[in-house]
């Protein structure tokens, strides 16, 4: 019963060894996968962040169209000059508040957006990484693997 003992150790620990390696190199896929899959719903959100960004640049610049059209219309029917300095204070002054709100609305999406990208692009080197390090955690168990067969015959 020793002998046959024996005689299975050795194959038994190549197996152990081709376990562990797969074990090892299926784990770093994994997590590129699960990387892969993060980094992919972050790009989409990206995007959609960019049509947002977008439509919220158009949909305020209306208003403010409108805003401009009716001051011009109250100021028309009181009969005031659309030329007068009060009458351009009144635009210049709606045009710079509706400008300044546009543009930290559109500037906040498109930070995110930023964000959203530069996240991306971590996740996918950190599952091409995941990877790497996985061959190498195989490599080094294969090695470990010699070196106490080696030391053991020696």
């Amino acid at each position: 019963m020793g002998a046959a003992a024996s005689s299975l150790a050795g194959p038994a620990s190549i197996a152990s060894l081709a376990l562990t390696a797969a074990s090892d190199v299926t784990k770093g896929k994994a997590t590129q996968a699960a990387d892969s899959f993060q980094a992919s719903r972050l790009t989409q959100a990206a995007a959609f962040g960019e049509t947002q960004a977008n439509l919220t640049d158009s949909t305020m610049r209306e208003q403010l169209n409108t805003t401009l059209g009716n001051i011009e219309a109250v100021r028309a029917a009181a009969g005031t000059d659309p030329s007068s300095p009060t009458s351009i204070a009144l635009m210049d002054q709606s045009t710079d508040r509706s400008n300044t709100q546009r543009m930290a609305a559109v500037g906040t999406i498109k930070a995110q957006d930023a964000e959203d990208l530069a996240s991306a692009d971590y996740l996918k080197r950190a599952g091409d990484f995941a990877v790497t390090q996985s061959y190498l955690s195989a490599a080094t168990d294969v090695a470990s693997w010699a070196a106490k067969a080696l030391t053991a015959k020696g």
